[in-house]
């Protein structure tokens, strides 16, 4: 079993910075804090009539996790405080790979609080004590399953499943194209799907299990649609522009996630679905690495 452990950051311009196995940052001892943990939070109340109560809500809150590091190269002590405090600055957003034993996630983070240790004649090597903060508690997996439906065959392989002779009613629409898609992660995920289209289509329809979003108008080659449950709430745009007030009243967001298992996924269009294509994507949650 491998005992790699890294940690790579991502800042907003592109420029990355790594520590763990392998680079002159390492881990001290107990140098993980709340990576592999998680505490969520009850809302309850009381019976009325009987002892005991009822369980209203579960629910995981922001995160934060802290790292303890140490420079090892003495010599090089003096410019690798500035390199870090060039690329660590408070209030930037970080995109935060961790690998560990061969599995790599990834969350957004900010830095709460740091701490770099003072240069002393006896132990010039700078440590760091850094909190980073997650609003978002859950890690990420780093393919995103990416994939055209309408490119999507019955021999393709996990995690795609072309069901047979299996259509999907909903409103006057019954799914030629659907397609059983596998979340084996920890939590239900939050889909961003790309409509495209290669001639004019009507009133095109998605559908995510029980859940369908049914967009009225026609569209053409030059728009592109995308609905984005990553976003709290959720988007409809087409080019950019926000188009959620033309989605049918009937369309049924709230069943629009990923669910832990199968999940059946279609698309269809009152005219030119031939002339449409949907691109899926999604990250698997994890509550720990």
């Amino acid at each position: 079993m491998s005992k790699t452990v890294n940690l790579r950051f991502i800042n907003e311009s592109g420029e990355s910075f790594n520590i763990g196995t392998g680079y002159l940052w390492r881990f001290q001892k107990a140098g993980f804090d709340g990576f592999s943990e998680f505490s969520g939070s009850y809302s309850t109340s009381e019976n009325s009539s009987r002892d005991g109560g009822n369980t209203d809500n579960i629910r995981l809150g922001a995160k934060d996790r802290t790292v303890k590091l140490a420079y090892l190269d003495w010599r090089d002590s003096e410019k690798a405080r500035a390199r870090w405090f060039r690329f660590f600055r408070y209030g930037e957003k970080y995109k935060v790979y961790i690998t560990c034993e061969n599995v790599t996630r990834w969350a957004n983070a900010t830095i709460k609080k740091m701490a770099m240790s003072e240069p002393t004649e006896s132990d010039y090597l700078p440590k760091v004590t850094m909190t980073l903060h997650f609003d978002d508690p859950y890690w990420m997996s780093v393919e995103d399953f990416g994939r055209d439906l309408a490119s999507i065959t019955a021999n393709f392989g996990f995690p795609w499943m072309c069901p047979v002779n299996k259509e999907i009613p909903v409103g006057i629409f019954n799914f030629d194209r659907s397609v059983t898609v596998l979340n084996d992660g920890e939590h239900l995920a939050y889909p961003v799907l790309t409509i495209s289209f290669s001639d004019d289509v009507v009133d095109p329809i998605v559908s995510i299990n029980d859940g369908f979003i049914k967009i009225i108008g026609t569209y053409s080659r030059d728009d592109k649609i995308v609905i984005d449950y990553t976003n709290n709430p959720p988007t409809v745009r087409n080019n950019g522009e926000n188009i959620l007030g033309r989605c049918d009243r009937a369309s049924k967001f709230e069943d629009m996630y990923i669910l832990i298992g199968q999940n059946t996924v279609a698309f269809d269009a009152y005219s030119g679905n031939d002339d449409m294509s949907v691109v899926l994507k999604f990250n698997k949650l994890y509550t720990v690495i």
